[in-house]
């Protein structure tokens, strides 16, 4: 059945609505009553008609994009983890395990010859401080 040029202008508003409610263009078809096929069709010759699918495509995400929001406005953590996933590029690294895994080798407690090494560093660098303070004294003298 050939189809004159401006019959797609009367489905216009209906593919807008339809791909505003995220209709495919097989969806669209067959609520207008076409073959997706011609739908495909319209979109790539008929610029109105793509315009038309667009627009509603874009009045979808304009949808969910504002009911994402209101999710991560109320405190949403998994509606939060995924727009920065998909829109930020945000990813999860490693896991806890990994992050901890530096810590695992961290003794809890000192051996006794260890907080005696500790011990006597301190001490060093305390002499050193006082040593410090009584070269500046002498010299303000």
């Amino acid at each position: 059945m050939t189809q004159s040029p401006d019959k797609y202008r009367k489905y216009l508003a209906d593919i807008e609505d339809c791909a505003a409610k995220g209709m495919t263009h097989e969806d669209i078809g067959d609520y207008i009553g076409l073959a997706s096929r011609t739908v495909r069709h319209w979109c790539r010759a008929y610029p109105e008609v793509m315009a038309a699918y667009r627009r509603g495509r874009a009045k979808a995400k304009v949808y969910v994009v504002g009911k994402l929001f209101d999710l991560i406005e109320e405190g949403n953590v998994a509606a939060t983890i995924f727009y920065l996933k998909t829109q930020c590029k945000w990813r999860e690294t490693g896991t806890i395990k990994d992050d901890l895994q530096d810590f695992d080798n961290t003794p809890t407690t000192l051996s006794e010859e260890s907080q005696d090494r500790i011990g006597t560093l301190i001490r060093e660098v305390e002499e050193e401080f006082r040593a410090m303070d009584t070269l500046r004294a002498t010299k303000d003298t």
